[in-house]
């Protein structure tokens, strides 16, 4: 009953918030995975209608939209157009690219299976960004949320060897059968970058002390589920990062930055000696045998591709090509050469300049908003969540996969268009302001009578 009382919570939550503002929709589309194992952990009705959880965030985030659009101070929607452009020109080659995949009912239903997830992350979710004030907001459901589902995970769910248990089920081994512990990896990551950049309650009292706790627990949890590659990166990405939120050339900031890099070292050695003492997961060698494999996966589909004649060089093998056996059975993890294998030289050359023009953009964010210090922390955790998303890509997933990764693409234009929209506005009415006493000068009333 405890865990159907939470998930009506979280979801009524989640609407409410939605309804004041819609971009808090977006908050729920990074949850959706979490609560929907935390639904199937706690009930079997979540487990035996898998889609439910995705019914119900599809049903809010379209809300979301229409509560947008028909309201009369919403604003223009902002989008990167050369962003969008590459990210929509991708996906359309890699779908017209089944058509000539070696196994085309394979490829065919790993588009039938993940669609939906694009259509929802990629496509519609950066809609509802369209101001500082969306991205606030989006930010502040995407912590309260997601941090009620990593407490509830953590501390209050059976888990298996690495992920949350499936309740009532089992495996053909006896043990219980686990939810992705990717997934819920994938989110610890996004609210503690949240947490770490940006303020969202900072007149909340306590609010420092607030941020560490969430912050050590989402570790706490990466750890637990044994995702490694989340747990390094997200280290990564923060010190990346932390300078452009933090003024570490000052006592205080330096002192914070030493104080809790100290803190995070000390949980996760803490953490791994705890839950995976005796165990080599996490050992320098199992890591490197680990992504060894994955790169001899890589290498084999190159090697088809290299090998298959110029119009496979140009325009790739096909998407989900790989997965045929003939190939290597399934995805080879990293994302980049599997576009290269997959979609040619054509479909590279598209995701190259993708992630171009979102570097770029990144760094006239990281620009412009140096003199803003209230909202500079979110579009800094943006940036920071992107960089995790896109590393991430590096050691697992696929391109249809992927799709955090090419939502924070997006965001990344739209952030970029909406600083230079915010800019402009401020400035005309900086302009505007200052014409005004010249216009009521009694000087100027004489050349009208």
């Amino acid at each position: 009953m405890f865990g159907l009382i939470t998930y009506i919570g979280i979801v009524f939550t989640l609407a409410s918030l939605t309804l004041k503002k819609p971009a808090a929709a977006v908050g729920g589309v990074l949850c959706l995975f979490a609560l929907e194992q935390w639904g199937t952990s706690t009930q079997l009705f979540f487990f035996e209608n898998t889609q439910f959880t995705n019914f119900i965030i599809g049903f809010i985030l379209l809300l979301g939209l229409l509560v947008k659009f028909l309201s009369s101070t919403s604003t223009e929607i902002q989008t990167h157009r050369s962003i969008n452009t590459l990210v929509v020109l991708l996906y359309m080659y890699s779908m017209t690219s089944i058509t000539w995949a070696p196994n085309y009912n394979l490829s065919y239903e790993q588009w039938v299976s993940v669609w939906p997830y694009i259509v929802l992350s990629v496509l519609l979710t950066p809609l509802l960004i369209s101001s500082t004030d969306d991205i606030m907001a989006a930010s502040r459901s995407l912590v309260l949320l997601g941090s009620c589902l990593i407490f509830l995970l953590l501390f209050f769910s059976d888990w298996g060897t690495r992920g949350i248990a499936i309740i009532g089920h089992k495996n053909i081994y006896g043990d219980p059968l686990t939810a992705n512990p990717l997934a819920i990896a994938n989110l610890a990551g996004f609210v503690a970058i949240t947490m770490a950049f940006g303020n969202v309650w900072q007149r909340v009292k306590f609010w420092p002390l607030i941020k560490i706790v969430i912050l050590l627990v989402c570790v706490a949890l990466m750890i637990k589920s044994g995702s490694r590659g989340q747990t390094i990166f997200l280290f990564c990405s923060l010190i990346i990062f932390w300078p452009f939120a933090y003024k570490v050339n000052s006592i205080k900031g330096f002192s914070l930055t030493v104080f809790v890099t100290a803190l995070m070292i000390v949980l996760t050695n803490w953490a791994i000696d705890d839950f995976w003492s005796g165990q080599v997961r996490w050992s320098q060698e199992q890591l490197s045998a680990d992504f060894g494999s994955r790169f001899t996966q890589s290498l084999e589909l190159l090697h088809h591709w290299w090998n298959g004649g110029l119009g496979n060089l140009i325009f790739g093998l096909g998407n989900s090509a790989s997965f045929d056996p003939k190939i290597i059975g399934g995805y080879p993890h990293i994302v980049p050469l599997e576009v290269l294998g997959e979609e040619g030289l054509l479909g590279f050359g598209l995701y190259l300049a993708m992630l171009v023009l979102s570097a770029r953009c990144i760094i006239r964010i990281l620009r412009e908003t140096k003199d803003q210090p209230d909202s500079r922390g979110f579009f800094v955790a943006i940036c920071a969540m992107y960089v995790f998303s896109f590393i991430l890509t590096l050691k697992e997933g696929s391109l249809l996969g992927s799709t955090e990764f090419f939502m924070f693409t997006i965001l990344i234009g739209n952030c970029e268009m909406i600083l230079f929209t915010e800019k402009e506005r401020r400035s005309r009415e900086e302009n505007f302001l200052a014409s005004v006493p010249q216009v009521l000068h009694p000087s100027n009333f004489r050349t009208f009578i």
